[in-house]
């Protein structure tokens, strides 16, 4: 038998099968929050730059002297209410 074939050592500590299945919800919690806050980081990004591309060319287009600053605060706070959502979820999840 190579070392590659070989069966992993073993420490003598065996976990019952109640044990094993509640490690298993847990895991799959785990990774149901993890993909949860994947999605809403993808989201806010795709915010953030949307978000930033629009208030430029808002500003830009604007007439001079006018002020319209308040629109680079938008994409931010939609950004923050986006962590705040899906933080949420997944913290019920």
């Amino acid at each position: 038998m190579s070392e590659l074939e070989a069966e992993p050592p073993s420490d003598g500590v065996t976990l019952s099968p109640e044990l094993l299945a509640a490690f298993a919800v847990a895991v799959q919690r785990a990774e149901k929050r993890r993909r949860i806050l994947i999605l809403g980081t993808l989201l806010a990004m795709l915010i953030i730059v949307g978000g930033m591309t629009l208030a430029f060319v808002i500003i830009s287009r604007a007439d001079p002297g006018q002020f319209i600053a308040w629109v680079l605060l938008v994409p931010p706070f939609a950004v923050g209410i986006v962590f705040w959502a899906f933080g949420r979820w997944a913290r019920k999840a």
